[in-house]
């Protein structure tokens, strides 16, 4: 559908692109819409925005002609988040819609490792979805149900961010996640699966702003959490490497 309002755009000589929010990994290259979606984009000329250079390979390698990426811009606050380094409570922050692509049972059952791990941590879940009562029930069925809170919509996510003390993203599928963009600005550590997509290794992996591990991988995720509840240090260090990562993402930069 956004082809075609883009091509009946083009026809009345206005510029126009298609924009793509996810890695082409994230739909059936098969499908009659992606085709004509590819069909639309290359007969008109239409220019697609892929959000990563990585992505934009992916689509390139499906067939599709003018791509040019931009990312996702993120707002940089002048002063990041306190870093949290001596308050005894660890606090877990996720973002992510309840759906299958986000992998939330990973996290779950990584954090069920931890149970026995002498540090006291909670672990809020924001955002909404069909897998809420599921991802609920999996919650008490781990033992879990103290140390971890859904907390539904939340209208100021960056809030919630400059409480926590770390940060974890397990999708198995993603573009340029704006949650992680927010997190790695408010200097807040982060942990993320090397998913479809290419941006956790760009962001995190190549310049050691963050943790990477393989996606589905729990027993990674467990001690990737462990080892930074434990360090307050390397959480700070990771906080600081994200925030002067993430300015080549600033809305002036974007922007401009």
């Amino acid at each position: 559908m956004h082809a075609l309002l883009a091509t009946i755009c083009r026809k009345n000589r206005t510029q126009n692109s298609v924009w793509m929010t996810s890695s082409a990994h994230h739909f059936n290259t098969k499908e009659i819409r992606f085709k004509l979606l590819r069909f639309f984009c290359n007969r008109n000329k239409l220019t697609l925005v892929a959000q990563t250079d990585a992505i934009q390979d992916e689509y390139r390698q499906t067939g599709f002609k003018d791509i040019t990426t931009m990312p996702n811009p993120v707002h940089v606050p002048s002063i990041p988040a306190r870093q949290k380094t001596n308050e005894r409570l660890i606090r877990i922050t996720i973002v992510d819609r309840l759906v299958s692509v986000k992998s939330h049972e990973h996290p779950i059952d990584g954090l069920a490792v931890l149970k026995g791990v002498k540090a006291e941590w909670t672990c809020q879940i924001i955002g909404e979805g069909p897998l809420l009562g599921e991802l609920q029930e999996r919650c008490q069925s781990r033992g879990l149900g103290s140390r971890v809170e859904f907390t539904g919509w939340v209208e100021d996510v960056r809030g919630a961010l400059r409480q926590s003390h770390l940060f974890a993203l397990t999708s198995s599928v993603e573009g340029l996640p704006n949650a992680l963009l927010q997190a790695m600005s408010e200097s807040i550590p982060c942990i993320c699966t090397n998913f479809k997509g290419g941006s956790a290794r760009t962001l995190l992996g190549s310049t050691g702003a963050g943790m990477v591990v393989p996606v589905g991988d729990t027993q990674a995720i467990a001690a990737s959490i462990q080892s930074l509840m434990a360090d307050p240090d390397q959480r700070r260090e990771l906080g600081a490497r994200g925030r002067e990562t993430v300015m080549q993402f600033s809305v002036e930069r974007v922007t401009d």
